[in-house]
């Protein structure tokens, strides 16, 4: 049954979001030990298996349209993940707290922090305005609503979502490799818990990955999975390769064909994440809420009395999209 916005419980008291984020905990348990042995730019792109059973789930379980252009989107973006990894160096590395602070002190790595955090804490700031303007409706602070939204800043919102997510992913994987290879050097004999940086490392990766996890969970309270995964995986993948290419020199021994199947790589996934973004954004849904509706048709119709296209599919609406499906 329906309820009003105002008794509905945030989303970290769901039992299945706990569960799901368990989950998700373990995942990144698995990805920590895998960071110790394999460079970054290799791990990263492996996760692209989670685009395809995304499409699964998608249709299954929340019943959203699969159509041509979707699934020639999603093979671009593992396409051009799949050269990446083909062109990647394999070679394992080792390293103590001494090594991780010498690489924190590079220039080209401080260069990309920098304008990296900048960019994370504009894009931040951007989703906290839309975010103040979908609560300007009368269920008061806790009931947010896309319909209050320009077209323009609706649209620009689910890629902020996206890349906010991405960008918080990306530094919990460079902070969890680098703990994970403290972590080595300690079971090998060199004992690096000794010092204190290495919980300023771990306090970081504690702060970044719940982060990562809110943004990407309020992307999909409010629009399409079938772009809010495949976008957030992307731009982690890039963002958090190139990271992983400044701090750890992973191009370094790179070859020449490396680099052209690396940037190959790029730019397929960049066409992908391109055809998957001008998927519409469902006319149908935005029509919904603006009429007041609130009931619950299906796993996608989300806390803040937002109807997704899937939940209005199974109440027998009418829909339109750009996917040709």
């Amino acid at each position: 049954a329906a309820r009003p916005a105002a008794e509905r419980r945030a989303y970290v008291r769901e039992p299945l979001w706990v569960f799901g984020f368990a989950i998700f905990l373990v995942g990144n348990l698995g990805d920590a030990v895998g960071l110790t042995f394999t460079p970054q730019s290799v791990i990263t792109p492996i996760g692209s298996v989670s685009l395809v059973s995304n499409l699964l789930f998608a249709r299954l379980l929340l019943g959203e349209r699969v159509g041509g252009r979707t699934l020639g989107a999603v093979g671009l973006i593992i396409g051009g993940v799949i050269s990446i990894v083909v062109s990647a160096d394999s070679s394992c590395t080792a390293h103590t707290v001494s090594s991780i602070l010498r690489r924190w002190q590079r220039a080209p790595f401080l260069a990309f922090a920098a304008a990296h955090v900048c960019a994370l804490l504009a894009t931040n700031a951007f989703v906290a305005r839309r975010e103040a303007e979908m609560r300007g409706g009368p269920e008061g602070a806790r009931a947010m609503n896309t319909a209050l939204l320009k077209p323009r800043h609706k649209q620009q919102l689910r890629f902020a979502y996206a890349l906010l997510g991405s960008m918080y992913a990306a530094w919990t994987v460079l902070l969890t490799k680098s703990i994970g290879e403290l972590l080595k050097a300690t079971v090998r004999g060199e004992n690096q818990l000794e010092r204190y940086e290495v919980y300023l490392l771990l306090l970081g990766a504690v702060v970044s990955a719940p982060l990562q996890v809110h943004y990407l969970n309020a992307g999909l309270r409010h629009f399409e999975a079938l772009f809010i995964v495949p976008a957030f995986y992307s731009f982690w993948c890039f963002g958090s390769i190139l990271m992983g290419a400044l701090f750890f020199s992973e191009f370094d021994n790179f070859e020449g064909w490396q680099y052209g199947t690396f940037a190959a790589g790029v730019l397929v996934n960049v066409a992908g994440v391109a055809l998957l973004a001008g998927r519409a954004i469902d006319a149908v849904a935005v029509s919904a809420v603006a009429a007041g509706e609130m009931g619950l048709g299906g796993l996608t119709a989300v806390a803040d009395g937002e109807l997704s296209a899937p939940a209005l599919a199974t109440r027998g609406a009418p829909r339109t999209t750009a996917d040709g499906a």
